[in-house]
This record gives structure tokens, sequence and C-alpha cells, in this order.
């Protein structure tokens, strides 16, 4: 049970994202926390995704806890290219503050601003290196103020696209509607289509109702009823 609860909490924390296989110090101690609370006889290991997501299992071996890093990292991260950077808190990635175990450059490594098209980590507008925001397929900005305005570009945008104008048609009318049309009814990409719907509808209900009624004449009256009720009509 203390293992379980241990391994709840570490993937709640490692859900926190840090770009190009990088971790805060907080986050660092976090893991090492995590790895105290463990059995002495239980190994634990830490695997990181490209995207900076990472997450920690153990296992009763060095490798068992490995594989086991590994796998639990491309289930939750959604990445194949997770890679074990630590077991037991003794390698040099936890040891040393702020350490990575990329190669990149140190302007790789600068801190920008980030905007995505989606939400992650519950935001659209972060701050992370560049091979982090590229990850996130995001767009780099060299100030928050120029990120908020791509944001709401962005926003405005799809906006824009889910309140597109479609042409609604039944037999009684045709008209426009940035909702979409009710159920049942047919959708049209221009108001030419809509009319020529209707008007098909239209005329399709005319000439049906106009097969079921007759005027129908006797000496003293004249009627609109069904051609066989006509026919016994005094």
């Amino acid at each position: 049970m203390r293992r379980l609860i241990a391994l709840i909490v570490l993937f709640v924390f490692g859900s926190v994202a840090y770009a190009d296989y990088e971790m805060s110090d907080s986050q660092k101690q976090k893991y090492r926390d995590w790895l105290r609370s463990l059995d002495t006889f239980y190994t634990g290991a830490l695997a990181i995704a490209p995207n900076g997501c990472w997450y920690a299992d153990g296992g009763g071996t060095r490798s068992q806890a490995k594989r086991a890093a590994l796998k639990s990292c491309k289930k939750h991260c959604k990445s194949d290219a997770c890679k074990v950077v630590d077991v037991n808190g003794t390698s040099a990635f936890i040891k040393q503050r702020g350490s990575s175990s990329s190669s990149s450059t140190a302007s790789s490594r600068k801190i920008i601003w980030c905007v995505t098209s989606f939400k992650f980590n519950n935001k659209y507008i972060h701050q992370k290196t560049r091979a982090g925001c590229a990850g996130m397929a995001g767009k780099v900005f060299a100030s928050e103020s120029l990120a908020e305005a791509e944001h709401q570009r962005l926003k405005g945008t799809a906006t824009a696209s889910s309140k597109k104008k479609v042409w609604c048609a039944t037999k009684y009318a045709s008209w426009s509607s940035v909702k979409g049309c009710r159920s049942g009814v047919n959708a049209f990409q221009t108001e030419t289509q809509a009319r020529a719907e209707h008007q098909r509808l239209k005329g399709t209900t005319t000439t049906s109702s106009s097969k079921k009624l007759i005027w129908c004449a006797t000496a003293s009256s004249v009627l609109k009823v069904k051609e066989l009720a006509c026919r016994y009509i005094i």
C-alpha cells in the first residue's frame, strides 16, 4: 500500500512538464523524496520524455526498475522517445543543480515564450526552451505580450471558424444560421442551394397534396374531397 500511494503521488508530480529532458531542482527533490518512501529492497528509476513529462517507477532490480520507468513514461507521457536518466538518485543528472541530459547549446536552453494552439498542462502560453516549444508544435516569441497577442489571434480564428454560416432549408422556408440547422433539416453551403431545396420541397408537397384531394361537384354543392369519396357523394 505504501508503494502504491507513493507511485500515485509521483505520477501527479511527474505530469508537470519541463522541456528538453530537463527538470527543475524542486521536481528533482520530489523524485528523491519518492525514492526515500520506497521499501529498502525496492529500486526506483526515472524516465523523461522530450516534451518534459517525466515518470518514475520501480522494481526488484536495477534493470527491472529501468524497464518499468521507461514503459510507464511511454504510456503516460505518450512518447516513444522517453529515456531513463536516473536509478536510485545516483546519476549526475539528479545530483547537479539545474542539470540536463541534453547536449544542446546555451541558446537552445534559453527560456522563451511559447504559444500552442492546443492546451498543454491546461495552458496555451508557456515558458519553455526552443527545443521544448518545438516538441509541443508551438510558436516562439521574445516577450509575454507578443505571445498573448498570438494566443488571442488563434482564439479569434477558432471562434470565427466555429461560427461559420450555413444555410438551412425546409418546405416552409430557407434561412442562414451560425449555430447549424436543427435535427432533421438539411444544411447547405450557399443560399442558392438552400433556396433550390426549399422550392423542391415546397413543390413536392404541393404536388403530393394535390393528388390527395380533388374538387367534387354535385347537384347541391361543390366539395374538395378524395377522388374515391367523390364517387359516392349523391
